[in-house]
């Protein structure tokens, strides 16, 4: 297959001589909007698809407003041109200039690699032309590992990582829940950041990333078992990469085999340290949302103080059915389960015939509704003088130490509270909800001092 020489230059513009290096911009009214223009930098044009400028749209026909908004775009644009020049953090992702450029290069030389003749003289020298020119390109870069990539992807094939993102995570939503999915979306993406190409990922150099992870974004905090869930995604991300032949699987091994985080010093004190109400404290915060006439904080904490259901529970709840509350969606299988509306609920709580118990609660992009009633419940708590070491999910606890203190079997406080059971007679044999028949007794044994 012949190639005409103007091939390239029709393809890859950037490799046009640069003609400026000033980056000022200005306005001009084009119709009845003024446009920004901004001068491209000559090293960094490949960046740009070659181009000397580039234009933005304001959107006004006020100069002034124009003006301010002239600002905005040559500051974000004075970061892109950083960026290329590799004194920032590239994002690597599929819109990433490096890798398109790359990208871009290889869908061309793929044709001529595999030529219908391969003794055509032409064809081959049309393929040598382009391996030189792109290896110009290379050259032109700024920085070593810029230079690599674009060399590994371009001439060699390698397949950018950032590029296979989207489709594991539309996956990646079939097979979990939609908020699973997005946090293991997110630490992909970062993940892909730091590992362009799979022949990166190995593992001394993912330990060193995920210790460097732990340190960067110590305010989140990043304890061990959140570091572990997102290893567990990006593992699943690696194996789905194998099953693609993105990497030789024979050859290369599980980066993420046999990681483990043990928690540091103040995670672990503050996870030893988390401590339940006392019945009197629980009624105290429950009188206290009823002072504050916030009526679905004062529900939430009385369904809480009568049930030991976790907040996600409690707000998702519909009308009880034969004065049973039925917990329909949960993290484990031992989570499923009824729990008997108690007496003295009833007398608390309002519950509706028909549809949820808090109608009123907008869910977020997950269907999850208690995320303001567990930002209102922290602000009274705080209020009322809780440390950090008590929150919403400490009445949990409050309720298991009451019904420990009552004596209740061991196997059905697990069952009330949705607890996975351990051992071979109540977990393996017992089953689920085993011990659904005692729960209403159970229930009527946790006391708590008035108006609660």
């Amino acid at each position: 297959m012949l190639v005409p020489w103007e091939f390239l230059g029709d393809i890859f513009p950037h490799l046009l001589p640069p003609s400026g290096t000033s980056m000022a911009p200005y306005l001009k009214l084009k119709g009845s909007r003024y446009h920004v223009r901004l001068r491209v930098p000559g090293d960094v044009r490949w960046a740009f698809s070659g181009k000397a400028e580039v234009w933005k749209a304001t959107g006004t026909g006020d100069r002034r407003e124009a003006a301010i908004k002239a600002h905005a775009h040559a500051a974000t644009f004075k970061a892109e041109v950083e960026r290329a020049r590799g004194n920032m953090p590239a994002t690597r992702s599929a819109d990433d200039p490096l890798l398109r450029l790359a990208m871009e290069w290889r869908g061309n030389l793929i044709p001529l690699e595999a030529p219908a003749d391969p003794d055509d003289l032409g064809a081959q020298a049309a393929l040598s032309a382009a391996q030189d020119a792109a290896i110009e390109v290379a050259e032109k870069l700024p920085g070593g590992p810029q230079q690599a990539l674009f060399v590994a992807v371009a001439l060699h094939g390698r397949t950018p990582l950032a590029t296979l993102v989207d489709a594991w995570g539309e996956q990646r939503r079939r097979d979990v829940k939609a908020k699973t999915a997005d946090m293991d979306l997110a630490a992909v993406r970062r993940f892909v950041r730091a590992f362009p190409l799979a022949a990166h990922a190995n593992k001394s150099a993912v330990v060193q990333w995920l210790e460097k992870q732990r340190e960067e974004r110590r305010e989140e905090p990043l304890d061990a078992g959140t570091l572990g869930r997102e290893v567990t995604g990006l593992r699943q991300f690696w194996r789905w990469l194998g099953q693609r032949g993105v990497y030789d699987t024979d050859k290369t091994g599980d980066p993420f085999a046999g990681l483990s985080f043990k928690p540091r010093g103040g995670a672990r004190r503050r996870k030893e340290k988390r401590e339940p109400f006392t019945a009197a404290e629980v009624a105290a915060l429950y009188a206290e949302a009823v002072e504050d006439k916030d009526d679905d904080l004062a529900k939430a904490i009385a369904i809480a103080a009568y049930t030991g259901a976790r907040l996600e529970e409690i707000t998702s709840f519909e009308a009880p059915a034969n004065k049973w509350l039925d917990v329909k969606d949960a993290k484990t299988a031992a989570g499923i389960r009824r729990i008997p509306v108690a007496a003295r609920l009833t007398k608390l709580v309002v519950f509706p015939k028909a549809g949820p118990v808090f109608p009123d609660l907008g869910a977020n992009q997950y269907g999850d509704r208690g995320g303001a009633i567990g930002k209102r419940f922290g602000r009274l708590k705080t209020r009322m003088g809780h440390s950090e070491l008590k929150v919403f999910h400490s009445i949990r606890r409050t309720v298991a130490r009451q019904l420990e203190g009552a004596g209740v079997l061991q196997n059905v406080v697990q069952d009330l509270l949705g607890h996975e059971k351990p051992g071979e007679s109540f977990g393996r044999y017992s089953g689920r909800g085993g011990a659904e028949p005692l729960f209403r007794a159970a229930i009527s044994k946790l006391k708590y001092p008035k108006p609660l």
